[in-house]
């Protein structure tokens, strides 16, 4: 189920707008492998907690776009990849490429090039280790330091505030 989440999230990263999920038992009979009761029951089961993740992010993603704001990121064995929630804030999903459970995983310093009418100040993991990270800000714009990384790290960094009208106009997108 792990490598289901990894490929989901990494569709997710560049900008998918739609995942089906296929249970085991909506297979055709003649190319289903026939599982235990239990390993199908294990597999709706997690693959329900994805759709549930997914179904939790909707309002972000039905607006995002993969846009590349990661400015460093201090690990050479994650993949760090972000969208950009119109100016509801920033998804960011980072892929360890290492081999996830093989000893304690070190933090990663995420430093994002956030546009200056997006204020970000927290962030929530969706599923995950429940990383009790941070945000703070820097020179760039928001470093995000994942204390415990997962094999798949899925961070939602919501707006703090709407900038308003009149401070954003004339101001480049990104």
């Amino acid at each position: 189920m792990a490598e289901l989440r990894q490929v989901v999230y990494a569709e997710v990263a560049c900008g998918i707008k739609g995942v089906y999920v296929r249970r085991p038992q909506e297979y055709p009979q003649d190319y289903a492998v026939p599982l235990p009761e239990a390993a199908q029951t294990g597999f709706v089961n997690r693959a329900n907690v994805l759709v549930a993740e997914l179904e939790t992010l909707l309002p972000y993603l039905s607006v995002s776009e993969p846009v590349d704001l990661v400015a460093r990121c201090s690990s050479a064995k994650a993949v760090a990849k972000t969208l950009l929630c119109g100016d509801r804030g920033v998804l960011l999903v980072v892929l360890r490429t290492d081999m996830p459970g093989r000893g304690p995983a070190k933090p990663i310093e995420v430093v994002l090039d956030v546009p200056d009418w997006l204020a970000l100040t927290d962030f929530i993991e969706i599923g995950g280790s429940h990383d009790k990270g941070q945000v703070t800000e820097c020179e760039q714009g928001a470093r995000i330091t994942l204390n415990k990384p997962g094999a798949v790290g899925v961070y939602l960094l919501p707006a703090a505030e709407h900038v308003d009208d009149d401070d954003a106009r004339g101001k480049p997108f990104l």
